[in-house]
């Protein structure tokens, strides 16, 4: 179990360091987020107090929470088939599968 919990963590110490590597996407990604924040304000700010939206505590809320609802479902599905495909580019995942761990540990720590 533990020999599981440390490849799991390899994996991720690995993705983590490779997405750092590339400063400017991080940065680019940081906006975006923080731009679509700023939008979403001026839409509720022009939708208002409406009685629809009253329950969620707003217009924002309700949309920043169904937003990151609906990115966390996406990611989820997508993860996989991308972490296979950037796998065969960097030309990796045979090496990967011919390794001693078994191939439950490697899709959850490659979707990690």
């Amino acid at each position: 179990m533990r020999k599981s919990f440390n490849i799991i963590r390899a994996f991720l110490i690995r993705d983590a360091t490779i997405a750092l590597s590339y400063q400017l996407n991080f940065l680019l990604r940081v906006a975006t987020l923080f731009s679509s924040l700023a939008g979403l304000y001026f839409v509720s700010e022009m939708v208002g107090d409406s009685e629809a939206v009253e329950s969620y505590g707003g217009y924002l809320p309700f949309a920043v929470i169904g937003l990151g609802m609906g990115t966390f479902c996406l990611t989820g599905f997508q993860s996989f088939s991308k972490a296979i495909r950037r796998e065969q580019m960097m030309g990796t995942l045979e090496a990967i599968l011919v390794t001693p761990a078994k191939l439950p540990v490697i899709v959850v720590g490659s979707s990690v």
